[in-house]
């Protein structure tokens, strides 16, 4: 991966995470729980950079739309969707 994803500005960050969202879906060997198990990953990913995802903004249709495209090589969607969900750590709520 591009330096292991480090240092970049959200906006690259989103993208890069789309074109492996769509990498990794591609190549997972199951139909069910695909799209859990990669979301899992991908916040894990984004965790260790210090970001947070927020999958509560993404309505499932457009998810699945965005999913469909970046299969067909297209993640243009995808990262329009992380852009959107991603959270930098400094803006993340603080819980009390």
């Amino acid at each position: 991966m591009e330096h292991h994803l480090k240092e970049l500005p959200p906006d690259a960050f989103a993208a890069l995470l789309a074109h492996h969202f769509a990498e990794i879906n591609a190549i997972h060997p199951f139909r069910e729980g695909n799209g859990r198990a990669l979301q899992t990953f991908l916040e894990q990913l984004a965790g260790e950079e210090g970001y947070t995802l927020d999958f509560s903004k993404v309505e499932r249709d457009k998810w699945n739309a965005a999913a469909k495209e970046s299969f067909s090589g297209s993640p243009e969607a995808m990262g329009v969707i992380f852009q959107r969900i991603l959270i930098p750590k400094s803006l993340r709520k603080k819980s009390k």
